[in-house]
């Protein structure tokens, strides 16, 4: 062992003994280094690279932001772009809109949305508009994922006159800021809603007439009860025609008809427009008048209406004669729902009957 140690063929043996122990380790430890080296390498990249894919795609979706103002801009006149989180409109057009305002060229949305509610918005629609543009609003209907909402109101366009409009908002967080903005865009609807209207009249009238039709009539009553709390008094007259039956088989059914049309149109000019007039069935037809005073005047009526009968078909038929019986109950006295007016209405009317038609029959005094 000494030899090893002094000799010079003993240390070169000990070195090169030593080499062939710890080489294979220290290539090992070697290749790990290598292998961590290259896997940190990799990673750094994948982050870089994830970095550069991030800005390419903001810059991206900056570009179509963009594009998507421009296209909207040039498309539609009356465009609004506001700034949510910052509360401030955007552009030419909020400038134009704030002048028209009053507002001396401000930038301030909620001091716009103010004066948009005060000087354009219909008074019925005013509360509705504030909270539906409220900035806290807007918000969260983002923060709950919903990106764009409509709001239909009537708005005085010309400054005089009143249309239906519709305001199509589109809720967006900027990726040139980061903040959360809006497009809206405000369209004229009025013939859209007319025909609407239209549509809906003729589902709520009688054909024949152009009265409310018995669905009608009934959901409208109830409505107006319900709604009432107690206040005022109100008629309701159930009025049948006499003897209608008879007219149908000697004059025919258009004969019948045309009795029908001349009796509604006659209900229809003698009580008010607050009123509610419908035909409730075949020759039936119902009333209710709105707050009237006292039961002297609900009994004048009731007259007055049976006489305006007598002269009905006169220049149409020289030989026919139309009358009417009425039975009458009272609100609330007599009840404070449909069904429940509408019974008493109909003993006081079978009483009308009984005594000789071309009557009228006031339920309390059964």
């Amino acid at each position: 062992m000494n030899f090893l140690k002094s000799s010079v063929s003993g240390k070169i043996w000990l070195a090169a003994l030593g080499a062939a122990v710890a080489g294979p380790l220290l290539l090992t430890i070697a290749d790990s280094t290598v292998m961590l080296a290259g896997g940190l390498f990799l990673y750094v990249f994948f982050l870089q690279y994830q970095a550069f894919q991030k800005q390419e795609m903001q810059k991206k979706q900056i570009a179509q932001e963009k594009m998507l103002r421009e296209i909207s801009f040039g498309l539609f006149n009356n465009v609004l772009e506001a700034d949510i989180s910052e509360n401030r409109v955007l552009g030419e057009n909020a400038l134009k809109l704030s002048d028209l305002l009053g507002l001396n060229k401000s930038d301030d949305y909620e001091e716009i949305i103010e004066a948009v509610v005060a000087k354009l918005v219909k008074e019925d629609f005013r509360e509705e508009y504030k909270k539906r543009f409220s900035r806290e609003a807007i918000l969260a209907l983002y923060q709950a994922g919903q990106s764009s909402f409509e709001y239909e109101f009537i708005e005085r366009s010309d400054g005089v006159a009143y249309a239906w409009v519709q305001t199509s908002v589109c809720i967006y967080r900027s990726f040139d800021t980061g903040t959360i903005r809006i497009i809206s865009h405000v369209k004229n609807i009025q013939q859209k809603k007319e025909k609407e209207f239209a549509i809906l009249q003729k589902a709520q009238r009688d054909p024949l007439t152009n009265l409310y039709n018995k669905v009608v009539t009934k959901e409208l009553i109830d409505e107006f009860l319900l709604s009432m709390e107690g206040h005022g008094m109100h008629a309701v007259y159930l009025i049948d025609i006499d003897n209608f039956k008879f007219i149908n088989d000697h004059f025919g059914h258009a004969f019948g008809d045309a009795v029908l049309s001349r009796v509604a149109e006659k209900l229809n000019r003698s009580f008010r427009a607050s009123d509610i007039v419908g035909r409730i069935g075949g020759d039936e037809f119902l009333v209710l008048a709105k707050n009237v005073e006292d039961r002297a005047i609900v009994l004048r009526k009731a007259k007055a209406t049976c006489k305006s009968m007598h002269n009905l078909l006169k220049g149409i038929s020289g030989s026919a004669s139309v009358a009417i019986s009425i039975g009458i109950c009272i609100v609330p006295d007599d009840g404070t729902v449909f069904d429940e007016v509408y019974v008493k209405a109909d003993a006081a009317l079978y009483a009308a009957k009984k005594k000789g038609k071309n009557t009228f029959v006031l339920y309390e005094n059964l």
